[in-house]
């Protein structure tokens, strides 16, 4: 994970990179969060200012059209950039996020890749006509990066028993997310391995999440 801290060498590094945008929802439920892509092409370094293109879902599945125009929240597949806007907003960027370019000049293509931790959500639906006001996660190491017609192989995480933001991978078996189900991954995770040295407890190969990051 990269934490942005307001100084003009992070906003330099912020150029030309995908980041993601924590939004609070107004509702009762503190937990409840949406998350934005926000491509940034330029920052003005004296004010403290970015120049941002937002990312939005392009999907051409039937499935993934229908819940996009319900704007339900889209955290991995075809993406094309939007309107373009300038931000002072800048403590609200969580962290980067890998992707490629697609065939077209404002494609964008977002898929889980290998060794990222992600949250997908619990009795997911494509077929889902509403947000759910509360949302149940479990949460995943992908083993494989994204191959079309495939999907992506992934392995379910649990707390490590003692600690906060600490997961490694159970004896549940893992499973193969197909591209028709890409929608279920509910949100990106920032983590980073742990060599078992750490501490007391701390197993090798667990990994450590990023806190604010894994909320819903």
């Amino acid at each position: 994970m990269q934490p942005l801290v307001c100084t003009r060498k992070r906003h330099e590094k912020m150029l030309d990179s995908l980041w993601v945008k924590i939004c609070k929802r107004k509702q009762k439920i503190l937990r409840k969060l949406r998350r934005w892509y926000a491509f940034v092409k330029k920052v003005f370094t004296t004010e403290f200012k970015l120049r941002i293109r937002w990312l939005v879902a392009d999907p051409d599945d039937h499935g993934e059209i229908n819940w996009s125009k319900r704007q339900l929240p889209v955290a991995c597949g075809k993406f094309r950039l939007g309107k373009t806007e300038e931000i002072t907003d800048h403590l609200s960027f969580s962290h980067k996020i890998q992707y490629t370019k697609g065939s077209h000049t404002s494609s964008v293509l977002v898929y889980p890749r290998r060794g990222e931790t992600w949250a997908i959500y619990q009795n997911w639906d494509i077929g889902w006509s509403s947000e759910p006001e509360t949302y149940k996660y479990e949460f995943v190491e992908v083993l494989s990066d994204f191959v079309e017609g495939v999907g992506v192989a992934v392995t379910y995480l649990g707390k490590v028993k003692g600690f906060v933001s600490l997961f490694q991978q159970t004896e549940q078996q893992g499973f193969q997310v197909p591209p028709a189900e890409l929608y279920r991954f509910s949100h990106h995770i920032p983590s980073f391995k742990m060599t078992g040295h750490e501490g007391c407890g701390v197993p090798s190969g667990s990994c450590c999440f990023a806190r604010r990051c894994f909320g819903s």
